[in-house]
């Protein structure tokens, strides 16, 4: 059994459909050095606040917890 990992981060952009976090478990690919962006439903909604949301990764069970500031990009 994978142990479970918090990461708390901010939102790199959030728009009517989805918000996205840059993950710092998953690189883009296995010669990469960048992270992966996932990608969470927005729920139509682009007010300042914190979300809980499970993690894509998956080499690691992951649970985020992403606050979505003023520093978010609107898109």
């Amino acid at each position: 059994m994978k142990t479970k990992i918090t990461i708390e981060t901010e939102a790199k952009e959030i728009n009517r459909h989805y918000l996205l976090v840059e993950c710092p478990m998953c690189k883009k690919s296995n010669h990469s050095k960048f992270n992966k962006i996932h990608q969470h439903g927005s729920n139509n909604n682009l007010d300042n606040r914190i979300e809980h949301r499970g993690g894509h990764c998956v080499n690691y069970n992951t649970h985020f917890i992403i606050h979505i500031t003023d520093n978010t990009k609107r898109s």
